[in-house]
């Protein structure tokens, strides 16, 4: 899924909606969403800056990915972010894949709920 951010996007501007699935019954098969780091990449550059915090993107319980901060503070080529799907009960099994963020395009991969 492509999806395009601006720029000059405004704090909670609306990104993607994230997607998992959990066959369990009950509150197992109730999932929330999080993101467990943001790391940053310069133009032209294949190595990391570094995780940032707190993160330019929040996701809420639901999985809408929203922007947290003003798109245009960020001088980066892209942003790879490590997104977490995860039960509300226990024993809080939890699942992560990355959502690339490139130059206002937003790649999204559909969360497939694996167990640990």
């Amino acid at each position: 899924m492509f999806l395009g951010v601006n720029a000059m996007a405004n704090i909670n501007e609306f990104v993607a909606k994230l997607s998992a699935f959990d066959p369990d019954a009950g509150d197992n098969g109730s999932l929330s969403y999080y993101i467990r780091a943001s790391n940053l990449f310069k133009f032209g550059s294949n190595l990391s800056r570094g995780s940032i915090i707190p993160s330019p993107f929040n996701v809420t319980e639901d999985g809408k990915l929203v922007t947290a901060n003003y798109m245009a503070e960020y001088n980066q080529d892209r942003f790879v972010l490590d997104v977490i799907a995860k039960e509300k009960a226990s024993p809080e099994r939890e699942a992560m894949t990355k959502v690339h963020v490139r130059n206002c395009q937003c790649i999204v991969f559909i969360l497939n709920y694996i167990y640990r």
